[in-house]
């Protein structure tokens, strides 16, 4: 079991699996005023793979995402950049969908480098996350204990895509929850406003009840072997008909 602070209680948000990776473009420097046609840009290189993928993300689903910053752009405007780095996420709820997406970035990867005439390379982390199989036994638990400390859950009508946990990994070999918990203040996770409160007595409170929820959870599972029993079969179940997301 794992929680993870966030903007609202949800037992059963859709974490999704994720892929990162770095590109390189390698071109020929050149003075970009005395002589810019000696030079091959890696700068427009990097530029034209932002772009392509932003223009991807019109045909993506809208579970997909895809995000990049380039790391390495150049080093004076007068230069004209012989090599630049991206990094790119690539998310996708599920590991069929993320290899699909994956193999349409790297068009996008490859289409600017021979556009420009620079050297691409990329290459991925070596071990991506899985997205989350939730257990809804387990997820009844821990709901059932944090109701009763007061949380209040409002599932949503339609899957909310979280971020991306190694927890999902973990999913995939035990019978796993990974649920968010309300600190007190309705902003996004990853803002200074979420950072400050997080800090702060009153998400320490919210933070207490979350943990107790899952020691509350543990006892039961560990007291009740019909009911670890049934976490099980749900388990099994889930990995021979794909997870439940």
């Amino acid at each position: 079991m794992m929680v993870h602070p966030f903007g609202g209680n949800f037992i059963y948000i859709s974490w999704l699996a994720i892929q990162r990776l770095t590109v390189t473009y390698r071109g020929k420097s050149a003075h970009a005023a005395a002589a810019p046609w000696d030079g091959r840009n890696a700068l427009d290189a990097a530029v034209a793979c932002y772009n392509n993928m932003s223009l991807l993300r019109q045909q993506m689903k809208p579970t997909c995402r895809i995000h990049a910053i380039i790391s390495k752009g150049g080093v004076k405007p007068n230069i004209i950049p012989d090599e630049t780095k991206l990094e790119i996420y690539i998310r996708a709820p599920n590991q069929t969908e993320l290899i699909l997406l994956q193999q349409r970035v790297e068009h996008c990867i490859v289409g600017a480098g021979k556009a420009t005439g620079c050297e691409t390379n990329f290459v991925y982390e070596p071990k991506g996350y899985a997205s989350v199989n939730h257990n809804r036994t387990m997820g009844g638990l821990y709901q059932k204990y944090a109701e009763e400390q007061g949380i209040n859950f409002i599932e949503p009508l339609e899957k909310l895509p979280g971020g991306s946990t190694d927890m999902g990994n973990v999913s995939q070999v035990v019978p796993s929850i990974h649920p968010t918990f309300y600190i007190g203040i309705d902003a996004q996770i990853h803002t200074v406003a979420f950072r400050d409160h997080a800090a702060g007595d009153e998400a320490q409170t919210y933070t207490i009840k979350a943990a107790k929820s899952m020691a509350f959870s543990t006892i039961d599972l560990l007291s009740q072997p019909q009911l670890m029993a049934a976490v099980k079969e749900e388990f099994t179940r889930s990995m021979q008909v794909g997870p439940v997301e």
